[in-house]
């Protein structure tokens, strides 16, 4: 009943028509409650969805992904950017390929400055984590092991720097 509202009440002619009525009145009733509890289930499966869809793109695989990709936009970016203060700071215009190579150039420099540093970081995060490190130049030679070696030899290698850092 809605508040405020007079009740109502229904007339048949016949108690035939009054049944009938009922009847088509309960099957449509019934009716609408189904489609709500399959709409409402249809609901919840879409959010159940979209929460799966978030736990997969909060995973690091995909977040590592993320994160190379604005990366890499942004080196674009800089390195256009930094060909664009070339080519404006020169006095005599230099031809475009020469600006882009002297900017590529530059950012190769860049990224092995930024190898080194988060190489170093490394060394330093795990120096704090274990107490010793292990040398570069020894992790570069297991790096680069060639294929013939066997399958996995850079893992066993690596395993075995890391055992005998940790004194094992």
């Amino acid at each position: 009943m809605v508040p405020d509202e007079k009740p109502r009440a229904l007339a048949f002619d016949s108690q035939a028509d009054a049944a009938a009525f009922r009847r088509d009145f309960n099957v449509r009733q019934r009716l609408v409650q189904l489609s709500l509890r399959t709409f409402r289930g249809g609901q919840a499966i879409e959010a159940l969805q979209e929460e799966y869809q978030k736990f997969k793109e909060a995973g690091l695989i995909p977040t590592l992904w993320r994160f190379m990709k604005n990366f890499l936009i942004l080196l674009v970016v800089a390195v256009l950017a930094h060909a664009v203060m070339i080519y404006t700071s020169s006095p005599q215009r230099p031809p475009v390929k020469v600006v882009l190579t002297h900017a590529l150039g530059d950012a190769q420099t860049w990224l092995f400055t930024g190898g080194d540093l988060i190489r170093q970081a490394g060394t330093g995060f795990c120096y704090v984590l274990t107490g010793s490190t292990v040398p570069a130049a020894a992790v570069d030679r297991c790096a680069s092991l060639p294929a013939e070696v066997g399958e996995g030899a850079v893992r066993r290698c690596l395993s075995t720097l890391a055992g005998r850092a940790l004194g094992n």
